[in-house]
């Protein structure tokens, strides 16, 4: 088991750097991200490869307990089980960014709602 785990880590790593170098230019057009300063271009970079590794983790800790609780003989989901999924599933194909920043987009104009300055 130990070596499919070192197998899954060189591939999680491999594309979360696949995603944090070229994730801007698959979800920008290309002469909005040549316009990016170099400092943006880092940030960019960080962001996508930490979402794309997020994802690759929590899919790591989901098939880690669902190895363990079958194993077992109890293995039962559950709805926090299937909302990792989901945000595994937006991790590793490079949206999660994107959706973070969505429910932050959404969170600020709910309190503005609610708070008038």
């Amino acid at each position: 088991m130990k070596q499919y785990s070192w197998i899954y880590l060189l591939v999680a790593v491999a594309i979360s750097i696949f995603y944090g170098i070229f994730g801007e230019k698959i979800f920008l057009r290309e002469k909005q991200y040549n316009e990016l300063a170099l400092c943006k271009k880092v940030r960019k970079f960080i962001i996508h490869f930490s979402g794309s590794a997020i994802g690759f983790l929590v899919l790591y800790f989901l098939i880690q307990k669902a190895m363990f609780c079958i194993s077992a003989g109890k293995y039962e989901e559950n709805i926090a089980d299937i909302l990792l999924l989901i945000i595994a599933l937006q991790g590793i194909m490079g949206y999660f960014p994107d959706i973070s920043y969505r429910i932050k987009e959404s969170v600020e104009n709910l309190i503005a709602k609610f708070i008038k300055p």
